[in-house]
């Protein structure tokens, strides 16, 4: 099941539980926006000599099939990393949502479990494994 159809279906089920408070619910809304968060991190080593390191330590095929490879996938991205040892990130958005919960403690929601937060995409694979962590820490699988 989709996380948007799961995520819709738990709001309806509060509502419905909820039909005495429409209008409280609907004059309290306080709509802020979440400020996105950029860093620049200072890298210890140049991203190109840690490709070629993860390349050798995996055993991967020769020299030129690397080349092959950076030249398809990788392309010039290395060379300003390589040059600055900068490197500007930007948090995805339901990550920083999370956090925006987690700073304003802000818990479950009435008769129910779990937090959801609906999106029309399938998380990055390092969002799950931030959210595994998190699901991992307080207690809530």
């Amino acid at each position: 099941m989709s996380a948007h159809v799961r995520s819709l279906d738990l709001i309806l089920i509060c509502l419905e539980q909820r039909k005495f408070d429409y209008g409280e619910i609907y004059k309290n809304i306080k709509w802020k926006f979440i400020e996105p968060i950029q860093n620049i991190i200072k890298l210890n080593k140049k991203p190109s000599l840690t490709f070629d390191n993860l390349w050798l330590k995996c055993k991967l095929p020769d020299d030129q099939t690397r080349l092959d490879f950076k030249n398809k996938y990788i392309q010039n991205r290395f060379d300003g990393y390589d040059n600055t040892l900068q490197l500007s990130t930007c948090i995805h958005c339901e990550i920083r949502l999370i956090d925006y919960l987690i700073e304003q403690n802000i818990h479950e929601i009435y008769n129910s479990d779990d937090i959801e937060i609906g999106i029309s995409k399938l998380l990055c694979y390092p969002c799950t494994l931030y959210i595994d962590k998190l699901n991992t820490k307080f207690l809530c699988c």
